[in-house]
């Protein structure tokens, strides 16, 4: 893959068990998004209806929450937009 540049060839073990930790974390939390999103968008009578309940106490507009789906580009980026504006 030319003009690609691999950082962590120059890191020290310690750096990388840093930088290996602090990805396990993100990746741990975009999967428990995946999964509130999912369950949210598929439990039509429990979540569904509590989830706009919580919405319209805060004052938001209703609005279900995208979601990760691997054949859709950017669908992870819009996900993680409306989790930081809501």
């Amino acid at each position: 893959m030319e003009g690609w540049v691999d950082e962590r060839v120059g890191m020290r073990a310690e750096e990388l068990d840093e930088l290996n930790d602090t990805v396990v974390s993100v990746c741990l939390a975009i999967v428990k998004l995946c999964r509130f999103s999912y369950a949210v968008l598929y439990s039509t009578t429990i979540l569904l209806l509590h989830w706009f309940a919580i919405l319209a106490e805060l004052g938001l507009l209703a609005r279900i929450m995208p979601r990760d789906v691997s054949t859709r580009w950017n669908s992870t980026y819009d996900m993680l937009i409306f989790v930081l504006e809501y």
